[in-house]
């Protein structure tokens, strides 16, 4: 993951890095979801402090690029996937 975290900008937001993780990490998931707590702690390990992750995620479904799943399971949407695909281009 940090390898793929590390392909940003330096500049990118909070709720970026969480929508970068959930992404990531629902690539790892058989179910394709993620979860908000987990995908925090790869951001931990990576040296990044959220001071919510949970509204970063809230925030992200505000704007279309997460949904809800089953309570806890959320999935990148399409949105979301281009959005990462322009932040990687910015690079």
């Amino acid at each position: 993951f940090g390898e793929y975290l590390h392909l940003f900008s330096k500049d990118i937001t909070d709720l970026d890095r969480m929508l970068i993780a959930g992404y990531w990490a629902q690539s790892q998931d058989p179910d394709n979801s993620f979860a908000t707590g987990p995908t925090h702690g790869l951001l931990k390990t990576q040296g990044v402090k959220l001071a919510n992750a949970a509204d970063c995620v809230k925030k992200n479904i505000e704007a279309k690029k997460v949904f809800a799943l089953e309570k806890g399971k959320f999935r990148v949407s399409k949105t979301g996937e281009e959005y990462i695909s322009s932040l990687l281009a910015k690079k």
